[in-house]
């Protein structure tokens, strides 16, 4: 996922920005904003009630209060827990393919063995597709927290010198 760097200026308080991010939660089966405050620090992340998308990316902000109102700043992140996943996954099927190619060489050189670890090669190659499906589920939502934070937060973009 690309690292792009988004900036914001709000008319509110830091502290009434925290007090309405501290409100967006959800019901499981209903689609809307799910966030986090917790002092000068945010994360909000769109959730979709009809599935579960782990690379569901999710907005991590700092907010800083100068005389003009509040910049939110920050950027989307895939969770943690799903890039240890994927590299648990991908780790996993290189031991495996190892581990059979080694008995290939060992035993008497049966091409059924070989045949077998194009398996876990196969599921080495998908976890990439499966990353990449996941990643472009999440783009509307990246759009629908952005749209949040301007509307909900009262923000408006700041254009980068």
């Amino acid at each position: 996922m690309e690292n792009v760097q988004y900036c914001f200026l709000s008319h509110l308080s830091g502290e009434k920005i925290t007090d309405i991010i501290s409100k967006q939660k959800t019901r499981w089966l209903s689609d809307g904003i799910n966030g986090k405050s917790y002092g000068n620090q945010l994360e909000l992340y769109y959730h979709n009630g009809s599935y579960r998308n782990s690379w569901n990316p999710i907005f991590y902000g700092t907010l800083s209060e100068n005389q003009d109102g509040t910049i939110i700043a920050g950027s989307f992140k895939t969770p943690l827990y799903a890039e240890i996943f994927i590299w648990i996954w991908r780790a996993m099927t290189i031991l495996f393919t190892i581990f059979m190619l080694i008995i290939f060489f060992i035993s008497s050189k049966n091409m059924s063995i070989l045949l077998a670890s194009i398996v876990p090669i196969s599921m080495f190659l998908f976890s990439f597709l499966l990353v990449r499906i996941g990643e472009n589920m999440g783009q509307e939502n990246i759009s629908n927290v952005l749209q949040f934070i301007e509307n909900g937060l009262n923000a408006a973009p700041l254009v980068k010198n």
